[in-house]
C-alpha cells in the first residue's frame, strides 16, 4: 500500500525482474530523488538535535539495545 501510494503520486517506479517476474525491484524516481534531497538535510538536523540530549552513557545504551533489536528481527 505505502510502495502503491509512492509510486502514484510519481515518487517511486517498479521493475520486475527479467528471469523472475516474481521479483520486483523499486526504484527511486527523479521526482522522488528531489524530494529526498530537499527533505533528508532538515530530517537529519532534527534527530541529530533530538539526540543531543543524551549523554556517553545513554548513546552506548542505545546503541546496545538498536543491535539487540536489529538481531531480533523476524523474516
Amino acid at each position: 500500500m505505502v510502495v502503491d501510494n509512492l509510486e502514484r503520486n510519481g515518487l517511486v517506479r517498479r521493475v520486475r525482474g527479467r528471469s523472475d517476474r516474481r521479483f520486483v525491484t523499486v526504484h527511486l524516481s527523479a521526482k522522488g530523488s528531489r524530494i529526498i534531497q530537499d527533505v533528508l538535510p532538515d530530517q537529519i538536523r532534527g534527530i541529530v538535535d533530538d539526540m543531543s540530549v543524551l549523554n556517553a552513557s545513554d548513546l552506548n545504551n542505545l546503541r546496545t539495545m538498536c543491535r539487540k533489536l536489529g538481531r531480533n528481527t523476524k523474516e
